[in-house]
């Protein structure tokens, strides 16, 4: 996964796993950080099931 805010790279080619945290760090303000969750069971993301079986959610700080 490539991430960028307002047109400033925050990471780049970070893997996308099942309920592993993406980002990790504080970059350029991002607060909080982003994980794929498989919604029918624990395995890795696949393009095809992007929005549906695989969804990319924000976590919040507190979250943490």
């Amino acid at each position: 996964m490539d991430l960028s805010i307002d047109n400033e790279l925050v990471l780049t080619c970070r893997a996308c796993l099942d309920r592993v945290n993406i980002v990790s760090e504080e970059y350029f303000g991002f607060v909080g950080d982003l994980q794929f969750q498989d919604q029918k069971g624990l395995t890795e993301p696949y393009y095809t099931g992007l929005g549906g079986r695989y969804q990319l959610k924000y976590l919040f700080q507190d979250e943490l």
